[in-house]
């Protein structure tokens, strides 16, 4: 794939070709039969990267607590209004 530096996007033929590339892998990216037996090691594989299910539940009430608090810190910080250059005097 070519990248033009002077242009801000990629060519059609560009765009053609990665989504030709991206149909033809050869790895399947999705059991699309969820009743095949086989899906089960897809997905379990899949749960093993995650480490969610070694922690407690304890531990992961508190992150979630402290996550909500952050963020209802930064959400009491914003203000509605906008922009003093973007207000118009309606007369």
């Amino acid at each position: 794939m070519s990248y033009h530096p002077n242009s801000s996007a990629f060519s059609d033929s560009d765009l053609q070709e990665e989504l030709l590339e991206a149909l033809l892998e050869s790895e399947e990216a999705y059991p699309w039969n969820p009743l095949d037996p086989e899906v089960d090691a897809y997905f379990d594989e899949l749960e093993s990267q995650f480490d969610l299910v070694d922690s407690s539940d304890e531990a992961f009430n508190q992150q979630a607590d402290d996550f909500f608090s952050t963020l209802h810190q930064h959400w009491t910080r914003f203000d509605p209004q906008p922009p003093s250059y973007l207000q118009t005097n309606i007369s």
